[in-house]
């Protein structure tokens, strides 16, 4: 597997066909420790159309059209740091994929992407990591 950086879209292909893109991904766990960090993270996995941050805001988060941080997110916890946030968003991310989320789960999720993001310097993080993690039935 080769590395790319953060800011790099998703990949066309998740390693196998069919190919994974935004449309595909049913939940997503993205690193909040700043609201503005969700909407920059997800701009840089490709999985907002046209870069039109406030549609998606608007639309997608807004009507809950998009299952994000199902959880609620680390700023509902408190912001955790450390091993802690980043690891309650994963967590949530196979809750979802074992369907076994409860109240909030997402009927059918299949394919879920989790990021972690840190040491943000101005717009960009220090570290950044996402993954997409997938129900094997």
């Amino acid at each position: 597997m080769a590395c790319r950086p953060a800011s790099a879209p998703l990949p066309a292909s998740c390693g196998r066909p069919p190919a994974c893109g935004r449309s595909d991904i049913d939940v997503a766990s993205i690193y909040d420790d700043y609201p503005t960090m969700v909407l920059a993270q997800l701009n840089d996995l490709g999985m907002i159309a046209g870069n039109d941050l406030a549609r998606f805001a608007r639309r997608d988060i807004g009507e809950r059209r998009f299952p994000l941080n199902t959880w609620g997110g680390m700023l509902s916890a408190g912001q955790p740091g450390g091993p802690a946030g980043g690891l309650n968003g994963i967590s949530e991310a196979v809750l979802q994929l074992q369907h076994r989320a409860g109240a909030r789960q997402v009927k059918d999720a299949r394919l879920a992407v989790a990021s972690g993001y840190g040491m943000t310097m101005y717009r960009y993080g220090g570290t950044a990591a996402a993954a997409i993690l997938e129900r094997m039935e």
